[in-house]
């Protein structure tokens, strides 16, 4: 199966268990207004911090941390929350039952420690990133360089370690360090659609998100004529929203779908079941591009 094809059949899996459990959607928009609430919140402390930091840029550092620390524990909490009421849902409706919004918003809550201590971890990690970003500004052309490839090498791998973290701390109940370990572990067993997320759904939203990208382009060119100008702003960014919303719900379905074939060798209703059984074939990764 080619990627594009592997890629069209990955979608089609994943909206499929999406429709049969249309609720799961709602999770996704609630983590976007949370987080849109949260950002808000915390602009007025950002924005006094900012204004002391002309003042005294060396002793306001103290206070810089611990509010982007907040920050980044924040979004990530929010994230990770949604994306374990997501996981619970594909899970349960791969198992043949159904759940309940309010139910899985209650298994959620039992799994706030877990949500809270792996947040405290992300939030480290993007606390890391950031540092390597800053230090990169200060550096000169050849530093430069070498720390944005160090900070694009360390996020990317960090984001494939992480994949199956989330269905780990479903399935397993996993604090952070086990549910890493068993993520790399799962990766290890789905090395040509572990790193899915990247060739799967993805490659399907990337086609999607043309139109709006072009849309964008044209906004930039006709500046000068604002009415056709706002209009396509307009649509580029509501429609690149609505696709990366989509396409990130799709991509955490397709994830759990993975960890559940992974872990109890289940092939949905339906489902053509060589998709699966490709993505533990130790020659899916040589051959499937």
């Amino acid at each position: 199966m080619r990627v594009w094809d592997r890629s069209v059949a990955i979608t089609r899996l994943s909206v499929g268990l999406v429709r049969k459990a249309p609720q799961m959607a709602v999770f996704p928009i609630l983590a976007g207004a949370s987080s849109f609430a949260l950002v808000t919140a915390l602009f007025v402390p950002a924005l006094v911090v900012e204004i002391l930091a002309q003042l005294n840029p060396v002793g306001i550092v103290l206070l810089q941390l611990p509010l982007l620390f907040v920050t980044y524990f924040g979004l990530a909490f929010v994230s990770t929350f949604s994306n374990v009421c997501v996981v619970y849902t594909t899970k349960t409706e791969l198992s043949g039952e159904r759940a309940g919004f309010f139910a899985t918003l209650w298994f959620a809550m039992t799994k706030v420690h877990l949500i809270a201590g792996w947040c405290v971890v992300s939030a480290t990690v993007g606390m890391v990133l950031r540092g390597i970003e800053e230090l990169a500004e200060r550096s000169g052309l050849a530093g430069k360089l070498f720390l944005f490839v160090l900070r694009v090498v360390l996020a990317t791998a960090w984001a494939i370690m992480t994949i199956f973290v989330i269905p780990s701390m479903v399935y397993r109940g996993h604090g952070p360090i086990a549910a890493l370990r068993d993520s790399l572990a799962t990766v290890e067993a789905t090395w040509g659609e572990g790193i899915v997320r990247f060739y799967g759904v993805g490659l399907v939203g990337l086609v999607c998100a043309v139109p709006f990208f072009l849309a964008g382009m044209g906004a930039m060119f006709t500046t000068q004529v604002w009415w056709v100008s706002l209009p396509l702003l307009l649509v580029a960014v509501g429609g690149l929203a609505v696709v990366i919303a989509v396409f990130n719900l799709l991509s955490t379905v397709w994830q759990t779908v993975l960890y559940d074939y992974a872990t109890t060798r289940r092939v949905p209703e339906g489902v053509d079941d060589h998709v699966l059984e490709a993505a533990f074939s130790p020659a899916w990764s040589r051959t499937a591009l």
